[in-house]
């Protein structure tokens, strides 16, 4: 993951006899919270863009659970659509409602309130793109917008119904079913590697370019100090390649590379805590499938800066036509 500190926003509550914490980490665009009472876990991951009234089928994940039970107690995630157990692959439904917030509870069996996430959710009117088989060729297009090691896979589903049977596999191998809403659904790999990834769905296949992006500090020479980051699975790129850095910690870390993406404004949604700085490369500083850069910053000693970056390549003759979805 292209993160320095993993950058989870950590609450815990305590309630009778049981602590119940709720830890959110943000992707580009998804959000994983993950549950925790006592030692039972469960994660869920959503969409961090919705529509008003639009209807989400989520996927329970209980790392290692053998029982939902704590103490003897039932646990479960609760929305306003229904209620699911901690254990891995059972379904939960759930919808933005219009003037409301969407909120996720976890629950004994006896309805007590252990605690709960409202996700930062984005409101959209409308997805991109359309539905339609025209935009099933999408060769061209998913290998430009770079997905990230280890992170959730967003897999368009362009007009085709997607059931809770229905399976995905990644380079054949079977992959787990983690949401589905209405033009896409997420996906988790279960052998993340770099390069090329076919992933096959009910209609059609898509070709993915996955990278991993590492980052670390260097320690400050000439009173500088360098953000250092090295990025693998670039082979066969052929066109000039855009990154966006996100510093999520502003107040600890300030990024002297780059420039600010003004077309990015929206999308940062004005918090002015995020830094966002555009760095470009051509298929040239890549050396066997690997580019290396490093950013000068200024960083307060002993800190743990958060830094996330998503990556583009840019082509010149792009064979995806976009237009609203109404």
């Amino acid at each position: 993951m292209a993160v320095l500190a993993l950058g989870l926003l950590t609450r815990s509550f305590v309630w009778a006899a049981h602590t119940c914490s709720v830890a959110q980490q943000e992707f580009r665009s998804m959000l994983t919270v993950q549950f925790t009472v006592d030692q039972r876990i469960a994660k869920l991951t959503i969409p961090s863009s919705l529509t008003e009234s639009e209807y989400l089928t989520v996927f329970v994940e209980a790392p290692g659970a053998a029982t939902s039970t704590v103490s003897g107690e039932e646990l479960f995630i609760q929305t306003d659509e229904g209620r699911a157990p901690f254990r891995s692959g059972v379904v939960l439904h759930a919808m933005r409602r219009k003037g409301r917030r969407l909120t996720f509870w976890v629950t004994t069996g006896a309805g007590e309130h252990l605690c709960s996430w409202q996700p930062p959710i984005y409101a959209v009117r409308d997805h991109f793109p359309g539905s339609g088989a025209d935009y099933r060729t999408l060769d061209p297009y998913a290998r430009r917008l770079f997905r990230r090691i280890g992170e959730p896979i967003e897999w368009d589903t362009y007009g085709v119904t997607v059931r809770e049977t229905d399976e995905f596999r990644i380079d054949g191998a079977l992959m787990t079913l983690l949401a589905i809403a209405p033009g896409y659904v997420i996906l988790r790999d279960p052998a993340p590697s770099p390069g090329l990834r076919t992933i096959q769905g009910p209609g059609y296949d898509t070709v993915y370019r996955i990278v991993d992006a590492r980052m670390s500090i260097r320690e400050p020479q000439a009173k500088r100090s360098f953000l250092d980051i090295t990025i693998t699975g670039l082979e066969g790129i052929k066109h000039r390649v855009g990154m966006v850095l996100i510093n999520r910690s502003q107040d600890k870390i300030r990024l002297l590379c780059g420039k600010y993406p003004s077309r990015y404004k929206e999308w940062n949604r004005g918090q002015d805590r995020e830094e966002i700085k555009w760095v470009e490369f051509m298929p040239r500083d890549v050396q066997t499938g690997v580019y290396e850069y490093s950013c000068p910053i200024t960083l307060i000693p002993g800190a743990q800066p958060v830094i996330d970056a998503s990556l583009v390549e840019h082509d010149p003759k792009p064979v995806i036509r976009w237009r609203p979805h109404f």
